[in-house]
Order: C-alpha cells, then structure tokens, then sequence
C-alpha cells in the first residue's frame, strides 16, 4: 500500500503493527530490566528509516509511526535504565532479507533497482550491514546511549 492510502488501516491493523513494533520492544526490555542491571547489558532495538523519514516506499503509516515511537522509547528507556543498562538503536533502509523477498515477489529485483539508485552507496542493506551495526553499538559504544544509528547507506543526506 502507498504510504497516502490511510484507508486500509483499520484499528485492529494499527494495533497488531503497534504491539510489534512498539510494544513488544517495551514488554522485553521491562521484562529483562532486573538482569540487564545485574549484568550491566544493553539493549538494541531494530527501528527503522521509516521512522526517522516518511520515503514512498514505507509499507504503512502505523509502521512509521511505530518505529518513530520506538526511537523515542530507545531515549527513553536510556534514562529509565542508566547507568547500568545503555539503550540504543539501528534505523537500516531498506534491507535484503527474505520477508521482503516474499513482500515485493516478481517485482523485488525492479525494487531493489529503483531503491539502489537513490542511495549514495547505490546499493541496499544486507542483513550483515545491520548485524554489523549492532554489534559495533555493543561493542564500541560504552559511552553511547540513547542513539539511533542510521543504516541506510546515505539515503538520508538527500
């Protein structure tokens, strides 16, 4: 669905990609709290450019609009958390996994031509470029909390 059509999200579609996106994200932080203090760990959550930018190709406004709140619940669980327990997140573009593979079908390769081209590094996301983007935030960021990182290989300097 285009981005514009707003017709098609019911509430009960708004909720199930809110309690995912945004809930679910909450209920495991809160839940593992007690032993992330106790281990001084991290949390990384997996938001999303949608939710930093509104580009033609998000699937829906609730996906936006829960992954723009999940940042704001990556901030704020770094306060609530800290100083035991930092909080980050990765926000990746556009990314080649098999969800979107099955989600785009015959047309995924035209996809992922069209989106390479507006991309400064002219090419998508791999599951490893944002597997290596956590991993840097728990492994490099002892002093980083509350950050979203952007992987989305420059789409949003332009």
């Amino acid at each position: 669905m285009r981005f514009g059509t707003i017709s098609w999200i019911t509430d009960e579609i708004w909720d199930d990609i809110l309690d995912v996106n945004l809930k679910g994200a909450f209920r495991c932080a809160r839940a593992a709290a007690p032993l992330l203090a106790k281990s001084r760990g991290m949390v990384v959550n997996v938001s999303s450019i949608s939710g930093v930018l509104a580009p033609t190709t998000i699937s829906s406004l609730a996906y936006g609009a829960a992954k723009a709140a999940l940042i704001y619940l990556t901030r704020g669980l770094a306060v609530a958390l800290a100083p035991d327990v930092r909080v980050n997140a990765v926000a990746p573009a556009f990314t080649d996994t098999k969800w979107m593979r099955d989600h785009f079908g015959t047309e995924y390769d035209a996809m992922v031509a069209r989106a390479s081209a507006s991309f400064p590094l002219k090419r998508i996301a791999t599951t490893e470029d944002v597997a290596a983007a956590i991993v840097g935030l728990v492994t490099g960021g002892d002093f980083v909390t509350g950050q979203t990182l952007i992987v989305d290989g420059g789409l949003s300097l332009s």
